[in-house]
C-alpha cells in the first residue's frame, strides 16, 4: 500500500512492527504543538486512557507515514470498534 492510498481512520501496519491509526494533522494542530512538520496524514498509536480515538491529540506517538516503504492494511476503518478494542489493536 502506498501513502497516497491512505484514508482517515484506517488502521495500518508499518514496517511489520506497529499498528497505527491514520489521522489528518492540520496547521491548527501543528500550531498547538503537534510534533509534525507539515499538514497531512500521519500514523498514531498509544491511545491515552481518557482520549478520543478519532482525534490526533489523544495519542502519545506520531509516525510520518511518508517515510515508510512497507505499509499494510489491517482494517479499512474503525467503525464498530470500542475504545478498548482500538487500544488493543494499537498496542
Amino acid at each position: 500500500m502506498r501513502y497516497t492510498d491512505l484514508k482517515r481512520n484506517m488502521i495500518v501496519n508499518i514496517e511489520h512492527n506497529w499498528n497505527v491509526i491514520v489521522l489528518p494533522v492540520t496547521n491548527k494542530d501543528i500550531n498547538r504543538g503537534m510534533n509534525a512538520d507539515v499538514p497531512g496524514l500521519y500514523g498514531f498509536r498509544g491511545l491515552w486512557y481518557k482520549g478520543n480515538g478519532t482525534k490526533p491529540y489523544s495519542y502519545g506517538k506520531i509516525f510520518d507515514l511518508k517515510l515508510y516503504d512497507s505499509i499494510t492494511l489491517v482494517r479499512n476503518n474503525i467503525s464498530g470498534l470500542s475504545k478498548k478494542q482500538l487500544q488493543e489493536i494499537l498496542k
